[in-house]
């Protein structure tokens, strides 16, 4: 399917943070809380966004991105039920 017959470019879009380098050291860093701020302050459904997990990741990373995870699933399904 083209951009054109979706009517929309964020079908093709991804947002992927965290995980590892190709050299395999922590991909983690400043950008990526900022994208995960702006993730749970707009409630971002578009484009997708996808965390890669690791053991050489932050705590504070993996915490970070599943207080977004509840929060945003908690929103959807309350507004599911109205």
């Amino acid at each position: 399917m083209t951009a054109a017959e979706s009517g929309t470019y964020t079908d093709f879009a991804q947002i992927n943070l965290g995980g590892v380098r190709p050299d395999g050291s922590d991909a983690v860093n400043d950008v990526t809380f900022l994208l995960l701020d702006v993730i749970e302050d707009m409630r971002l459904l578009q484009p997708s966004s996808s965390i890669q997990v690791s053991k050489k990741n932050p705590d504070r990373y993996i915490k970070r991105a599943a207080k977004i995870i509840r929060t945003v699933s908690a929103s959807r399904r309350s507004s599911t039920r109205m």
